[in-house]
């Protein structure tokens, strides 16, 4: 029979709620940071093949198809992430130096004209809900995740200089 001091009893049932409290932190730790690294895979993965698709067909309403792809029901990110939530902002340069210079507000169109601009600049912005954010910082706590991917317009790059 095993003797225990009148001190020592519970000892073992605390240590293993304290290690088990631990443990399960770090499991969900784990579980966000590959939640938040795959939520920011999509949007990689979303920014890429829109600006892909935009850039490659020949029409000058180059934000329009971005958007529409990006928004769209069928595409393998929408299963995953809202694609209501994306913000997006496309900006268009006629050439390196245009870019370097922003000269004028990013949102100005009469600024960045889509048509021979062979520049496009293609900018996505997701807002990140983590998991136990809302547990944690509240309901209305979020990150923007947000890619830019720099292009050559396909059918303006002649205007290329």
């Amino acid at each position: 029979m095993i003797r225990t001091k009148h001190g020592q009893r519970g000892a073992t049932a605390v240590e293993t709620a304290l290690g088990m409290l631990a443990f399960l932190l770090m499991i969900f730790y784990w579980i966000e940071v590959s939640y938040m690294g795959f939520v920011s895979g999509l949007v990689d993965m979303a920014v890429s093949e829109a600006s892909r698709d935009a850039r490659t067909v020949p029409s000058h309403q180059y934000h329009t198809i971005f958007n529409n792809v990006l928004r769209s029901s069928n595409s393998i990110w929408s299963d995953f992430v809202d694609p209501g939530e994306f913000s997006l902002q496309t900006r268009y340069y006629k050439s390196v130096q245009a870019i370097t210079a922003e000269d004028c507000e990013k949102d100005n169109p009469t600024c960045n004209p889509q048509q021979n601009a062979p520049i496009a600049v293609y900018s996505v912005s997701y807002p990140y809900q983590p998991i136990l954010g809302s547990l944690i910082a509240g309901p209305d706590f979020s990150m923007d995740i947000t890619r830019e991917v720099i292009t050559i317009q396909e059918y303006e790059r002649d205007m290329f200089k």
